[in-house]
This record gives C-alpha cells, sequence and structure tokens, in this order.
C-alpha cells in the first residue's frame, strides 16, 4: 500500500471536498480519501498498482485543478 498526497489549489468548502472524496474513492485500489480543506489537499492511500494519472484523472475531471503531487 501506497499513500500520495496532492495539492489541489481549488479546494475551498465542503462541497469541494464530498465532490473529490466520492471521485478518488471510485477508483478500484483506492482505500481511503481523505481532503483537507484547509491545505488544499488531498491524500490518498492505495493498493500497489493504482495509477497515480488515474485518480489525477478523477480530481481534474471532477473540476479541479491538481498542483504538487508528492509519495509517487
Amino acid at each position: 500500500m501506497a499513500t500520495l498526497t496532492m495539492q489541489v489549489p481549488d479546494i475551498s468548502c465542503g462541497h469541494c471536498k464530498a465532490a473529490i472524496e466520492q471521485a478518488v474513492g471510485q477508483i478500484p485500489g483506492v482505500v481511503t480519501v481523505s481532503v483537507d480543506v484547509a491545505a488544499t489537499s488531498v491524500r490518498v492511500e492505495r493498493a500497489d498498482g493504482v495509477a497515480v494519472a488515474s485518480i489525477e484523472a478523477a480530481i481534474v475531471e471532477a473540476g479541479y485543478t491538481v498542483g504538487t503531487i508528492a509519495g509517487v
């Protein structure tokens, strides 16, 4: 299992949090998704083999911009 943290500067409210958690949470192999509105970050615990690109794409498709990615 690996942990990934992404900066998502567009996060500003509870709706953003819910939308991102729902979008990323639907990806097979994602164990947990935690959005920190104050820090504008998304923390994802994922099984080995879950592509970072698929997580990033889910966030972008939900209408948000992905910035820095750590833990790749």
